[in-house]
């Protein structure tokens, strides 16, 4: 007797995915299809632990605002760090880089992007040596260019962890994510609460500006539900991240970050999560070559994506980029694309 899981997921896959989700909306269009879209955003934001996050916030006594200190300028770029307190006990910095230039500062102000790190250079063995981007560009670049850039630590990243955690090198994302389980709460959920009380913070200090959202790999997948469960952002980028579950993070190990509770039940597969964004402009970037988030699930992904922003009229504000890499940002279009969409309000 097979007494292996493997069935039992495929049971699972087949009886749930999206079983209440976007699949079976190909009939729907413009406020029924908007309608629906607003309710498995909210469903998702119950399972996920997001809506209970929020509402920890709401009876928490007034937090302080951000406090802000200058921190260095150089090369043209002005870095401040905001020092956050999201909740009781929940702090963090906040990098917010923009151009020195006062002339640029001003045009900067009215777009803003939230910067969404991922595990950085932990995982180079994903990397294709034999492949190069473009160009390097990190957030500072993007803020000379003209941008203000806003980048938060993430709970699990740098000071942000469990310090009576055991063991030291599970100190960060796993010892978190499995302590919030048993609150119902979903440890991508509490990174994108994160990001939508920065953009809170950043609407009050830049009331003309437009967001958007840019994040890879492990940011990727902070920046992919913030644009299904923030309608706050004008864009968003999401790069070595968007490829279908059943493919990447179901299919081999990753990272606990990764597992959203309730997410495949209740609206599907990440295209269906990604499509709760409809209308708001989309990028998706994936490496021909990246072994963790592989390009035939991101194509699967991509293809359920359109075929849902298809049905709410809005395929021309998706954009498509495979590159030649592994799990690796190209950059290419990075700096263009958040041009075209951010515009002045």
């Amino acid at each position: 007797m097979d007494c292996s899981m493997d069935g039992f997921f495929d049971y699972l896959a087949g009886r749930l995915d999206g079983c209440r989700g976007l699949n079976g909306l190909d009939g729907l269009a413009g406020e029924a299809l908007e309608a629906r879209r607003r309710e498995l955003a909210a469903a998702l934001a119950e399972s996920s632990g997001l809506a209970l996050l929020r509402s920890l916030g709401r009876e928490a006594a007034p937090l302080p605002p951000p406090s802000a200190r200058d921190v260095d300028a150089a090369d043209g770029v002005s870095r401040v760090m905001l020092d956050f307190e999201y909740l009781p006990g929940l702090r963090g910095p906040v990098q917010v880089y923009s151009p020195r230039d006062e002339a640029a500062l001003g045009a900067a102000e009215r777009r803003v992007v939230v910067y969404c790190p991922g595990h950085d250079d932990r995982h180079e063995s994903f990397h294709d040596e034999g492949w190069k981007p473009p160009f390097r560009e990190n957030a500072a670049d993007l803020a000379r260019a003209g941008f203000v850039v806003a980048v938060p630590t993430f709970a699990g990243f740098s000071d942000m962890a469990v310090r009576r955690y055991k063991e030291p090198q599970l100190a960060g994302c796993y010892a978190i994510a499995s302590r919030l389980y048993l609150y119902g709460i979903s440890l991508a959920a509490l990174r994108v609460f994160q990001v939508e009380a920065v953009r809170d913070a950043l609407a009050d200090r830049y009331p003309r500006a437009s967001f958007g959202i840019y994040g890879m790999s492990g940011g990727g997948e902070v920046a992919a539900y913030a644009h299904a469960l923030l309608p706050g952002f004008a864009a968003t980028m999401v790069a070595g991240y968007a490829s279908d579950y059943s493919n990447s993070i179901m299919a081999m190990e990753h990272c606990l970050c990764n597992y959203v509770i309730g997410a495949i039940a209740e609206v599907g597969e990440l295209g269906s999560i990604l499509a709760l964004g409809a209308p708001r402009p989309l990028f998706v970037s994936n490496g021909l070559r990246d072994p963790i988030f592989p390009i035939d699930g991101a194509r699967a992904c991509y293809e359920r994506l359109r075929s849902l922003y298809r049905s709410a009229g809005a395929e021309g504000a998706l954009c498509l980029e495979e590159h030649d890499g592994a799990h690796e940002a190209s950059y290419r279009f990075q700096r263009s694309w958040f041009e075209r969409q951010l515009s002045s309000p």
